[in-house]
């Protein structure tokens, strides 16, 4: 994407029926922080229950699922 495409402000409306309005880019950036906080939930979650989350990075699992270049 061109830096203008990632500067285009994005309007949507919450579950609420609030409008809100970002740059793509914060769009984006905000997705993939906020994915991070519920992986880490879920992680921590099941650590207190005593069973390991594994390997949560993605390189990793993108070595183990597929082949190499």
């Amino acid at each position: 994407m061109t830096d203008a495409e990632l500067a285009k402000v994005v309007e949507y409306r919450n579950t609420r029926g609030e409008r809100w309005a970002y740059p793509l880019w914060q769009q984006v950036v905000h997705q993939v922080n906020h994915a991070t906080y519920h992986r880490g939930e879920v992680a921590a979650t099941l650590t207190q229950l005593g069973q390991s989350p594994g390997d949560l990075d993605l390189l990793i699992f993108i070595d183990e699922t597929e082949p190499r270049r």
